[in-house]
């Protein structure tokens, strides 16, 4: 047995699939522990593992969590300037508090989020091995693939990589001045740009969920989505309530779940379809002040899983946890991106054929609706959608991870790539698109 430790920033999107992979590592008997704050503690609980906190009541996590909170109201510079704020009170707390609670609950390994590089002089200085965790879109600095903040098409050309080169060489120090890099010692894009450090670096997205790109470090594994099937078992929802109709299942996330002006545009764009819309709040602890039609149901939250096996279109923020969940079901998907790595998600989603694509700032209710006519009345969008499913491997996501960290823990070696990742690209059957 094992006792492993999880380390990523207080935030659903990083939360959810590192704790569905820690759920597939205690079911191997390993005992699984996560180190966080308030909301890291309460899916810890829910997923039954052992929880060592940071921060413990003080102003410091104060502090994290209510940035956290403020940015579901944001987008755009504003969101970015947010999340650089959260990863630096995040990287503080690391600094400060990780080191004594690996004293309190000692690991033989870690597992640290790509975006958590603040957690490696407390695992260096315990010779702890560790492997990195790409559980958003993982980010591999290069001139082919545009940056994710940036709505950008993937073009594979001198011109486009000559923009591509720029905007990355713009916005990584605009990041790193946004997160007071200077004043914590430690850069937010650490793992990004220093690609050696961990036994393996583990990826939940598929190969086919990237645009073609060669320098992928000889440790670094695609895998599939994670995320535990029974994960919103416990989420009460009005089954009864729903009927024949086609589903649409509309949903902001669990962060940017504050954007009022666009959860009243979707429930407009609805108005009057031949459709039963489920559209989710996300938790936001704000109500939305609209008159919903009489299709469309507003919950504060919902059994995300199970809507999306009914579902024939999902509207969605293109969190990579989303498009990874509509992808393994099939469901197409029109994506309306707010910040960080969701307009690159959303673009990949566009690129691969299985969805439309929407800024956040130009979803009217007349734009939303005429893409989810376009998508909704091209049963292409549905072929190319299940055809990009059945390229999925046959093992879940969280199985093929925890095999890779079980091998890295157990030899203390680096864990290669079983291919020599080639450039990924769209599925086979997708290559005529």
């Amino acid at each position: 047995m094992l006792r492993i430790g999880l380390v990523c920033p207080e935030l659903h999107g990083h939360l959810n699939p590192l704790t569905s992979l820690g759920c597939e590592l205690r079911r191997r008997g390993h005992q699984v522990g996560l180190f966080g704050g308030v909301l890291a503690c309460k899916l810890a609980w829910r997923h039954q593992l052992d929880f060592t906190p940071l921060g413990e009541k003080d102003e410091l996590a104060a502090k994290l969590e209510r940035c956290w909170a403020d940015l579901g109201a944001m987008k755009g510079f504003s969101s970015m300037r947010q999340t650089g704020k959260g990863l630096n009170l995040s990287a503080r707390m690391l600094l400060r508090d990780l080191p004594s609670a690996l004293d309190a609950y000692p690991v033989d390994g870690l597992i640290l989020d790509q975006l958590s590089p603040a957690a490696l002089p407390a695992a260096e200085a315990r010779s702890l091995p560790f492997v990195i965790a790409c559980n958003a879109l993982a980010l591999h600095y290069g001139p082919s693939v545009p940056p994710p903040p940036l709505p950008w098409t993937y073009r594979d050309g001198p011109l486009g990589r000559i923009r591509n080169r720029l905007a990355w060489h713009t916005l990584v120090p605009l990041y790193d001045l946004l997160a007071g890099s200077k004043s914590v010692g430690v850069k937010p894009q650490q793992l990004v740009f220093n690609v050696n450090p961990g036994l393996a670096r583990i990826s939940q997205q598929p190969a086919f969920f990237e645009f073609p790109y060669q320098a992928h470090p000889e440790h670094f594994h695609f895998t599939a989505p994670w995320h535990s099937e029974g994960r919103d078992a416990d989420i009460e929802f009005p089954w009864d309530r729903l009927d024949d109709r086609p589903l649409i299942y509309a949903s902001m996330g669990s962060l940017q779940n504050n954007q009022r002006r666009v959860f009243a545009n979707i429930a407009r764009a609805m108005q009057g379809m031949p459709v039963q819309v489920v559209l989710s709040r996300g938790g936001a602890a704000q109500e939305i002040d609209l008159r919903a039609p009489d299709n469309v149901m507003v919950v504060s939250n919902a059994p995300q899983l199970r809507l999306l096996d009914r579902a024939a279109l999902a509207i969605t923020h293109a969190g990579l946890n989303t498009a990874m969940e509509c992808i393994a079901r099939a469901v197409p998907m029109v994506c309306l991106p707010v910040t960080n790595d969701q307009p690159g998600v959303a673009k990949r989603v566009e690129w691969l054929g299985c969805g439309e694509v929407l800024s956040v700032a130009r979803a009217s209710a007349r734009r939303i609706r005429r893409l989810v006519d376009r998508v909704l009345g091209d049963d292409g969008f549905a072929k190319r959608a299940k055809e990009i499913r059945n390229q999925l491997p046959e093992r879940s996501g969280v199985e093929l991870a925890a095999d890779i960290v079980e091998e890295a823990f157990r030899t203390g070696r680096r864990v290669l790539s079983p291919v020599a990742n080639p450039s990924p690209g769209r599925p086979e059957a997708n290559e005529s698109m």
